[in-house]
């Protein structure tokens, strides 16, 4: 995949190259579909869970994450087709009031996301277990996060092949790298490969 050499400069004056970030994504998604849930991170393999299954990877594979920082939480979504084809990613700055609501937000955005590009046949993938349980049960934790897991639900029933896993950190650290640069830069964007270059805030 071709991507156009980008230089983003913000107000500091510090520059970070986008497609550097790109692909690095992609290099970390192919080592994903090619071990399925053993990746090689900084020259050190790290092995999933015996017990962890393996996924199939759907026609659209939507990796979230969050970095809480205080009580703002940066939320990465990277978008992958079946073939390890990078095809979109965001990164919002949201308020959030705990761990929950943080990757909360993140799976909704990544909802949100899939709707806008259409996506019937999709999977969800977060390392955020707790979040993973309570959708698998169409439950809703604390009150003051019910129209947001009512969001999810509402999303999840526009198709039968739409699904919420788990993963462990280390295989979706494409999200939680992505989440962590843009806490660190304190950066809210939007990226895919039709505009080339990091989008309006949200």
């Amino acid at each position: 995949m071709k991507t156009k050499h980008v230089i983003c400069e913000f107000s500091s004056g510090s520059s970070l190259r986008l497609q550097d970030i790109l692909s690095n994504c992609s290099k970390l998604v192919n080592n994903f579909l090619a071990c399925k849930l053993r990746l090689s991170v900084e020259n050190l393999e790290v092995c999933d869970p015996p017990c962890q299954p393996q996924q199939v990877l759907k026609e659209f594979n939507f990796y979230s994450d969050a970095a809480v920082r205080g009580s703002w939480a940066f939320v990465a979504v990277v978008v992958f087709n079946k073939d390890g084809v990078f095809v979109d990613a965001l990164t919002p700055k949201v308020h959030a009031t705990s761990a929950l609501h943080a990757e909360c937000m993140a799976l909704c955005h990544a909802f949100s996301l899939s709707l806008k590009l259409n996506c019937k046949d999709a999977n969800f993938f977060t390392d955020y277990l707790q979040l993973v349980n309570v959708v698998t049960n169409f439950s809703i934790p604390v009150w003051n996060l019910s129209n947001l897991f009512l969001h999810l639900y509402s999303c999840l029933k526009t198709s039968s092949r739409l699904s919420v896993s788990w993963l462990p950190r280390d295989a979706n650290v494409v999200a939680h790298k992505l989440a962590a640069w843009a806490a660190v830069n304190d950066i809210s964007r939007a990226c895919n490969e039709r505009q080339g270059r990091w989008g309006k805030s949200f």
